[in-house]
């Protein structure tokens, strides 16, 4: 156990090994601190990474990414931030793209990445996000990549649905 000096739950974690591990987390539905909480793991300790601008105050849910220099980190409010080897670019936060919660973020590879959460399912490919047209029997929660060109959602209700070129 490593302390990291945070109080708050961390909701997300991905290793890519044991000196390179990154957490998030926050205090949901609050607007209060402790929030926006990107942690790194370097083998050693915990360390809080700044993210750009000023605080969102939201917490982060999830985070994925096919390497250390290319991460997707998702949360309330439609929050979407991505790293990559220049720092931490804000992706998220479109109305039109998403309101609600972003729960998961998953790929297949770096242009090939999904964000899931209430009855949101966004793509992100080389051009960037965009909002799936897909239908949903309940809120969607999670998603997992499958096949090139499909991915499966899970969701409230027993929700099960594979996406396949899109549809």
């Amino acid at each position: 156990d490593v302390p990291s000096g945070e109080t708050a739950t961390l909701w997300g974690v991905l290793s890519f090994g044991p000196d390179d591990v990154w957490a998030v987390g926050g205090t949901p539905d609050t607007g209060k601190a402790p929030n926006d909480i990107v942690l790194h793991y370097d083998g050693s300790a915990w360390k809080r990474e700044t993210l750009p601008g000023a605080a969102l105050n939201v917490s982060l849910f999830k985070v994925w990414g096919p390497s250390p220099d290319d991460l997707f980190v998702v949360g309330e409010h439609g929050t979407i931030w991505h790293r990559t080897k220049a720092g931490w670019a804000f992706e998220g936060g479109d109305p039109l793209l998403v309101q609600s919660r972003l729960f998961t973020v998953n790929g297949c590879a770096a242009d090939d990445v999904f964000a899931v959460g209430g009855q949101s399912v966004l793509h992100r490919d080389a051009n960037g996000w965009s909002k799936m047209d897909v239908q949903l029997g309940n809120q969607v929660n999670g998603v997992a990549c499958g096949p090139p060109g499909s991915a499966a959602i899970v969701g409230f209700g027993g929700l099960k649905q594979r996406l396949v070129d899109g549809q």
